[in-house]
């Protein structure tokens, strides 16, 4: 590789320049050594502030609490210049407090608000709710000017029931900055429903949720339990035990009355069994009598056949009787009236035989041989 023969004056300018430029610092520092004196004092000179209270700064200062806690600060009048004050928080309030930002002090007609901003997380929210006895969290915002040059206080006090309301309002849990905290333990309820909502909780497994909607289910003529324990994390049975306490133990009431039942159709099932045998040889025993019942039946049905044959026979028998009745009373009349005739004819015969012996002397018959 060639070196370019027109670059060698530059270069050589170049050096000569910065040599001269080292000569040049370096003899000016031997010669006037005070040079650093001369330029720290005319810094020193230009940096110099007078001293200002705060009433010349500052013509007033407050915190008011109309709803939203806000500074109000008004610049003293005619000060010639528009300053830059700072805020600091102090005491228990610091903890609900965002950032306050600076404010430069322009218009000295007019007040200016500066919003104070909280920020309330869910440990705070709770322990607000749980200590509502006290009305207010205090606190102290300070003023501060120039590196704390200027440092006036205002007293600050919190409202609890706006801390909370705005806890509630960035969850979503209310409308309005206005809030009832009559019962704070439903509070507390809906902020921990809000709160776990937000969390991706593992599903419960419902791979049993067929063997449930079909009962108990029946195997080898045994009956089991369907339902399987929950399988539940770590964190889901401590958020279930705190929300619900005593949950688990109904759920394991509930589980073990399930196989008790279970069990209980076990051995009901076992019984029936035995009962079905039972009842079979007790239905064999029934054909059995049924066919001895229909033999009596067709039994029945020839001597009833008989029966009937009979009480024709009978009705005819009957019916011949009472015509021999009717004649033997006929008879049995025919029988008198001769009766009758025959006593008539005696009676006459016996007239006849003593008029006979009346007109007829008596003689005496020779004996008869």
């Amino acid at each position: 590789m060639k070196l370019d023969k027109s670059y060698v004056p530059k270069i050589l300018k170049k050096s000569f320049s910065f040599l001269i430029a080292g000569a040049i610092v370096t003899g000016v520092t031997l010669i006037m050594p005070n040079s650093y004196s001369i330029f720290t004092k005319k810094y020193e000179t230009l940096g110099n502030v007078s001293a200002i209270s705060k009433n010349e700064l500052i013509e007033d200062f407050k915190v008011v609490n109309d709803g939203i806690p806000t500074i109000k600060i008004k610049k003293t009048k005619d000060l010639g210049y528009d300053p830059i004050v700072y805020f600091s928080v102090e005491g228990e309030a610091a903890s609900y407090i965002l950032h306050i930002q600076p404010v430069k002090l322009v218009d000295d007609s007019q007040y200016y608000n500066v919003p104070i901003n909280v920020n309330v997380n869910l440990y705070q929210v709770i322990d607000l709710l749980k200590n509502y006895k006290q009305d207010c969290v205090p606190g102290k915002i300070r003023l501060k000017y120039l590196n704390e040059f200027i440092d006036e206080e205002a007293e600050l006090k919190l409202s609890k029931s706006y801390l909370i309301s705005k806890y509630l309002e960035e969850a979503g849990l209310l409308n309005s900055s206005s809030i009832n905290l009559d019962n704070p333990d439903i509070i507390i309820k809906n902020i921990l429903i809000q709160s776990a909502s937000q969390v991706p909780w593992e599903q419960v497994n419902t791979e049993n949720d067929k063997n449930i909607n079909k009962g108990i289910t029946s195997s080898n003529e045994s009956y089991n339990n369907p339902i399987n324990p929950l399988s539940l994390t770590e964190e889901q049975r401590r958020m279930i035990d705190a929300v619900t306490p005593g949950m688990f133990s109904h759920i394991n009431i509930l589980n073990n009355t399930i196989n008790n039942y279970a069990s209980l159709l076990n051995d009901k099932t076992k019984e029936i069994k035995e009962l079905n045998d039972s009842i079979a040889e007790k239905n064999n025993q029934i054909e059995l009598y049924e066919s001895e019942i229909k033999k009596l039946q067709e039994t029945n049905i020839a001597l009833t056949n008989t029966i009937d044959s009979l009480y024709k026979e009978n009705s005819g028998l009957a019916a011949e009787k009472q015509g021999l009745e009717i004649s033997l009373d006929s008879l049995s009349k025919e029988n008198n009236e001769l009766k009758e005739k025959i006593n008539e004819l005696n009676s006459i015969v016996d007239e006849l035989t003593k008029q006979v012996s009346t007109s007829n002397p008596q003689t005496d018959q020779p004996p008869s041989n």
